[in-house]
């Protein structure tokens, strides 16, 4: 359900996001059973990375058009972003550990 809200607030914030896309413009969110597919806007680019066990997961979007990305993770409260579009996102955190910001994610909503 926190996955569902979060890339909720990351689509209205962001006008959309960048992942593994395919023609009709969805990106696939996770892999396996549990995957996610998520339908984009036009030019909205999403990334989602989950650590190995799966157990957490950071996600970035942007717009091609945009001048911001927006980031969280599993493990964050708060969704930080940064001034530029095609931000390289950080890892995806260990369990308990927040991302915070970063060196390009310096602002928080």
């Amino acid at each position: 359900m926190k996955k569902a809200l979060f890339l909720l607030l990351i689509l209205a914030f962001a006008g959309t996001a960048f992942a593994a896309y395919s023609e009709d413009a969805t990106a696939t969110l996770g892999e396996g059973d549990n995957s996610l597919k998520v339908k984009l806007s036009n030019q909205v680019k999403l990334d989602y990375a989950e650590n190995g066990d799966g157990d957490t997961f950071v996600i970035a979007a942007y717009h091609d058009k945009g001048t911001r990305t927006f980031m969280s993770s599993s493990e964050d409260a708060s969704i930080y972003y940064g001034e530029e579009t095609k931000i390289t996102m950080p890892d995806a955190p260990d369990v308990g550990t927040s991302i915070g910001t970063t060196d390009d994610f310096d602002k928080t909503l």
